[in-house]
This record gives structure tokens, sequence and C-alpha cells, in this order.
């Protein structure tokens, strides 16, 4: 799947993603040792972001007659089982409650919080990616400035919000994963070291801001990384590789 799509791990660890088939996007199940598997039942063309709506549940994107709305299917049977119509823009990024009641939707330069039983949209605040904390207490909103990123911590229980400030010379891209923060108040963030040439996976403290690098074997930009079940670091990376070549005239 192209780097821009968003990934994302199911509860069980399997990964999904977007295959394209004969010209239409589908979901698709990626384990270990095993080809990828059609997740979904549907015929519409699916489109990422996609994230875990409750026990269960998958919400992602489906392009029909045009217009775009949100599904949410069944894990088990693949088969849709809710549309929530969306006209507030192009979703870029999308997480939800643990309960599955609510997602929330990064569109056109705001989060909107939308009710899985369907109803209209909520604005929440400016902001152009979003993920949520597993209890289901707060948000991290990330905003694009001209300059910089920034990030707040919006509480979901009406409380004042708070910003995040890096802490460090690697400031974080405005790219996150839909479940990125532990239960431990630990954010897993790209950043932008001066030290490499790529987009490199930190650690962030919520608390205090301050980034601490994960470890990596392997040259490459990485994109949205995202805790495991087991609490390891999982990420899409753009490798680069290259090779010296002397090419020699043949003789006449």
């Amino acid at each position: 799947a192209p780097i821009s799509r968003p990934l994302t791990l199911l509860p069980d660890g399997r990964i999904v993603t977007l295959q394209m088939v004969a010209g239409r996007n589908r979901l698709v199940v990626i384990e270990d040792g095993k080809e990828p598997a059609p997740l979904l039942s549907i015929s519409e063309s699916v489109e990422a972001p996609a994230t875990s709506a409750g026990p269960g549940l998958l919400a992602f994107l489906v392009q029909a007659d045009g217009k775009q709305e949100i599904g949410i299917a069944s894990l088990a049977s693949g088969r849709l089982t809710q549309r929530i119509p969306f006209d507030k823009g192009a979703i870029q990024a999308m997480t939800a409650s643990p309960d599955g009641k609510t997602l929330y939707c990064a569109a056109d330069h705001v989060v909107w919080s939308v009710p899985a039983s369907g109803g209209p949209p909520v604005r929440m605040r400016g902001g152009h990616t979003v993920t949520i904390d597993p209890d289901g207490k707060f948000l991290v909103v990330f905003v694009s400035e001209l300059t910089k990123v920034r990030l707040f911590q919006v509480p979901l229980n009406g409380g004042v919000e708070r910003e995040i400030v890096p802490q460090g010379d690697a400031p974080p891209v405005p790219l996150v994963s839909d479940r990125a923060i532990s239960r431990d108040g630990r954010m897993l963030v790209g950043g932008v070291s001066p030290r490499s040439w790529f987009w490199t996976p930190f650690v962030m403290d919520l608390a205090t801001g301050r980034m601490t690098p994960v470890p990596t074997d392997q040259l490459g930009d990485y994109y949205r990384p995202t805790w495991t079940p087991e609490g390891e670091v999982y990420a899409v990376v753009a490798s680069m590789s290259s090779a010296v070549w002397k090419f020699t005239p043949e003789g006449k």
C-alpha cells in the first residue's frame, strides 16, 4: 500500500491494509507466513483510514455513488453493519473510542466527533490528525503550522485542553497512527532528527514532552509507528537502498 495510506493493527495483532484488485480497493489482513486475505465481503471500493471501532468491529471509508461514507463492519462475518454519512471533507485520519460508540475524524483541518449510531458530526477543534488514548479519556490532536507541528491533549470529559510541547531537537511530523498512545502515557511519533536524513520513530512522554528515539536497524522513513498488543513497536518503513556501478566500454 502507498505509504500515505494509514494501516491499522487489530486487537489480535493482525495488520489491516489496502490492496487494489482489478482497479478496486479492498481491505486485507496480513499475518506472518500467510498471503493477504480479504477482510470484508462487500462489493464497494473502500479507502483508508481504518480503525478498530469497538469489540469485533472495524471502521473504514466507503466510496458509494461518488460520496464518502464511514462504514462499520463485523470482523467475524466481514459484513457491513453500519453506514454513516460524512460531508465535512475528505477524512485523513480516524480513530474511535474503546467502546466504538464515537468516531473521531480529521477532515479539512478540523477534528470531528461522529456518533457511530448516526447523527450529525460535531466540530471539536482545528487539527490535521488525531489519535486517542487506550482508555478513551483524551485525544491528542496534531496541528500543522507553517514552521512547526503543535500537539494538544484534548480531554473527552469537558476539561481544559493542554498543549504538549516536544522537548529535544527532533520535532514531530504531522502523521500519527490511530493507536499511538500506551496506557502509561507514552505516544509513538515520527520525528525529524538533525542526525538523520530520514523520519525516525520516537517515544514521547505526554506528561513532559520528552522524546526518546526508538532504536532501529534499517535506514528509511518510519511512518505512523504504533504499539502492538505485546507492547512492541510496529511501523511502515520506506527504506532506501543504493549501489555503485562501474561501466566499461566494450572494445570493438
